[in-house]
């Protein structure tokens, strides 16, 4: 008989509160075997705890260990295709594991256009939609300074996850071989160390390393966080010192120019960054080895 490895209900009531914006994959087990059946879901929501299935133009793949497509789907406005389900924050996909070895599930998130305005010193810019739909005479800025600009002018929001699901004779160093995701978190370090001390990253853009960027380690069920930036070969180690589930983020990374929009208050000379915004999640788990027999 086969296993569904599904506990969706469990994994969103028991994360705790945090900050940042995020999309991520989190399989509910970290370990399969062959003939079972097993799920990938991805949420969105601040740091490490789901709020919700995200907005936008998504897709889910999971690689076989032979690398053939092992399941793929796609959610473009919250319009799912026959692959995909929705359980509560999550969607997901399923598939058969046919193979023993190492499995690899990705994801890619285009959330469109976004604009942010910084309106007061002291407050968080505000998100509105794309540039180009906003009518600025006609948006009420009686509360705005008179020095308001727009801080961010983004064309997309391109946000890139990953994740492994072990099963049998898993070739734990092709881990650490890229996916080929246009901005994408390497594990360097076998996987299975994660929580005990020191792991090394490193992050690419275009295939290629990339220095200065921020990276941060967010424990699941907590509020700790552990930070760092990629050095000139774009690698950076962090200082994991517990088991569970971990998410490493890389970015933002912004690929774009600083230019002078017409719309801001009349005091303000500052200039605004027009490109995409990218980021990558990469979720770690303590359980990729295989339980004892009981």
């Amino acid at each position: 008989m086969k296993r569904i490895a599904i506990c969706l209900v469990f994994l969103a009531l028991c994360f705790s509160a945090a900050e940042a914006h995020d999309t991520w994959l989190m399989p509910p087990i970290g370990w399969m075997s062959e003939g079972d059946t097993s799920i990938v879901p991805l949420t969105e929501g601040h740091h490490a705890v789901p709020e919700g299935a995200p907005p936008g133009e998504i897709t889910i793949e999971v690689v076989s260990p032979s690398g053939a497509v092992a399941a793929s789907g796609t959610i473009i406005d919250e319009v799912l295709d026959e692959d995909t389900k929705k359980n509560g924050p999550y969607y997901y996909i399923e598939f058969d594991v046919d193979e023993t070895g190492l499995y690899v599930a990705k994801s890619e998130h285009h959330e469109g256009a976004l604009t942010f305005v910084h309106t007061s010193f002291g407050t968080e810019p505000e998100e509105m939609e794309a540039y180009a739909d906003i009518d600025w005479d006609s948006i009420d800025k009686s509360g705005w300074e008179s020095d308001w600009y727009i801080t961010d002018a983004y064309v997309d929001v391109v946000k890139f996850a990953k994740t492994f699901l072990v099963v049998e004779n898993s070739d734990f160093e092709s881990a650490s071989q890229p996916l080929g995701q246009k901005m994408e978190i390497i594990p360097l370090d076998n996987i299975t160390t994660v929580g005990t001390g020191d792991f090394r990253f490193q992050v690419l853009f275009d295939g290629e390393p990339r220095p200065g960027i921020d990276v941060t380690a967010m424990k699941a069920y907590c509020d700790q966080e552990i930070t760092g930036m990629t050095d000139d070969e774009g690698k950076v180690t962090l200082n994991l010192p517990e088991k569970g589930d971990w998410l490493i983020k890389a970015g933002p990374y912004k690929d774009g120019s600083s230019k002078a929009l017409p719309d801001h208050g009349p005091d303000s000379s500052e200039k605004s960054f027009v490109g995409t915004c990218y980021n990558h999640v990469l979720t770690l788990r303590s359980d990729h080895e295989q339980p004892e027999a009981s």
